[in-house]
């Protein structure tokens, strides 16, 4: 390569002039041209196949929704008249509650009820029918009988075989008199037949039959006077075997009766 400058010639790979020192022009290297093969203009490129799609039968259309069938029209139901009177319920329903109202379940009942005296404070009430012989007075009998239960069982002669001395029964068990339970309500008064006074019990007690009665309702047996003072004793029994045991409203034990 030679100096432009003072043309001295030097190495192709030097960039300065050895002799003046005046850097050389670098020579520019050839650019190898590329040939390219002008494609033809008329040529098409192919077209990307597409893959075939099974033709498929077009699809029906689906058939319109059935109308929906107008309801069977009805006859209006007939309109019901009510008589005016049934519609007064509100009018009728405070009488409801009232129920009529017995002093025990009715029954038949044979002349007028059995009076229910109080409670009396203390046990001395005695039946009274021997005790002072000369003195009792004869009243007329009042048939007085309320039979509930027809006799509760208790139908038959007892004999008071146990009594305290304050029981209303004391003096059965001391005279030996029987006591007989009707059906009918009555109690008549039975005398043991080696009694020593038994015709004259016999003529009182025929005197006063009927004067004494009683009722059963469960276990309750309530034991009255007609002609005496009208009370009326109630007690609660037990029946084991034959024999019968009688409790006062204290429940204490007032008797014990054997069945004859």
């Amino acid at each position: 390569m030679f100096c432009s400058q003072c043309g001295n010639p030097n190495d192709d790979k030097a960039r300065f002039c050895s002799s003046c020192g005046n850097p050389l022009a670098t020579p520019k290297p050839e650019v190898a041209q590329e040939t390219m093969t002008a494609m033809p203009e008329d040529t098409q490129m192919p077209e990307p196949m597409e893959a075939a799609v099974p033709e498929t039968a077009p699809m029906a259309d689906p058939p319109p929704p059935p109308e929906p069938e107008a309801p069977p029209a009805y006859e209006p139901a007939p309109q019901q008249f009510y008589a005016p009177q049934q519609a007064a319920y509100p009018a009728q329903a405070p009488q409801q509650p009232a129920y009529p109202q017995y002093p025990y379940p009715q029954q038949a009942a044979y002349g007028q009820p059995m009076p229910q005296a109080a409670r009396p404070p203390s046990k001395n009430l005695k039946i009274g029918l021997f005790a002072g012989l000369g003195a009792l007075v004869l009243i007329v009998a009042i048939v007085l009988v309320v039979v509930l239960t027809r006799g509760g069982g208790l139908t038959g002669v007892w004999e008071v075989v146990e009594a305290p001395s304050w029981s209303d029964f004391v003096d059965f068990k001391d005279e030996r008199l029987y006591l007989q339970f009707k059906s009918n309500g009555v109690v008549d008064i039975v005398v043991h037949k080696d009694h020593p006074q038994r015709e004259r019990y016999e003529q009182l007690a025929k005197e006063n039959e009927g004067r004494l009665v009683y009722e059963v309702e469960g276990n309750m047996l309530r034991i009255g006077q007609q002609g005496y003072d009208g009370s009326v004793e109630t007690y609660r029994f037990e029946k084991q075997g034959r024999y019968l045991q009688i409790y006062d409203y204290d429940n204490d034990l007032a008797a014990i009766l054997a069945r004859r």
